[in-house]
């Protein structure tokens, strides 16, 4: 394989594990609750922005998917430095493309810890909400 095509193929790699784009976010600090996020065009799986939830533990995430593949959404709470995250709650299935806002809630988050969704499926595209 030549270099030309082996960095080609590595940037495609790198496009494909983008995170989910949210307007004026910050990479580096949590986000409060709420914010609009889009997410995609990408393959496989990927990760929300960190953020902290309201003072009463809820956290409501509403999709509309416009990609013709179903996806699956689980909070982590965030862990520091090198410890894996720790799932936070049940994971939710979100149909395919079929033109409505799904919504789902999950209650008991800590407000004093940073949480993040995780995404996946198959070819990921939309848009979404998170709020309380």
């Amino acid at each position: 394989m030549s270099k030309i095509m082996a960095v080609a193929i590595a940037a495609a790699s790198v496009s494909a594990l983008s995170l989910l784009t949210v307007p004026s976010a910050s990479a580096i600090t949590s986000s409060s609750i709420p914010f609009n996020f889009s997410y995609g065009p990408a393959m496989g799986d990927m990760w929300s922005r960190e953020f902290h939830p309201a003072s009463d533990g809820r956290v409501c995430v509403a999709i509309t998917n416009s990609s013709n593949s179903a996806l699956t959404i689980r909070p982590y709470r965030v862990l520091p430095g090198p410890i894996p995250d720790q799932p936070a709650g049940p994971a939710k299935y979100y149909p395919a493309a079929d033109g409505h806002a799904h919504s789902f809630c999950w209650t008991g988050f800590d407000p004093s810890h940073d949480y993040e969704l995780y995404f996946s499926g198959g070819y990921l595209r939309g848009t979404g909400r998170v709020y309380h």
